[in-house]
């Protein structure tokens, strides 16, 4: 789902159900890009791999893309 799309979900959304629904797909979609970015940020070794230790370095990244993204969608629309 692209950004526009997403745009037009928030955009269309009248009901209780349908916001609710939408705000769904924006933590969905917003999550996944958000470990896709990730993912490549380890990768590249700007964030160190931190799989099978205590270390929450990437869920700190992760959390604050998620969180950056979500603000960009939504801020339009308060």
């Amino acid at each position: 789902m692209t950004l526009i799309e997403i745009q037009r979900l928030m955009n269309k959304a009248n009901s209780p159900t349908e916001v609710l629904e939408t705000c769904d797909t924006i933590h969905d979609e917003t999550l996944d890009i958000a470990i896709r970015i990730t993912n490549e940020l380890v990768a590249e070794g700007v964030v160190k791999d931190c799989t099978d230790t205590n270390d929450s370095d990437e869920f700190v990244v992760q959390d604050t893309i998620q969180r950056h993204l979500i603000a960009l969608l939504t801020r339009g629309n308060k």
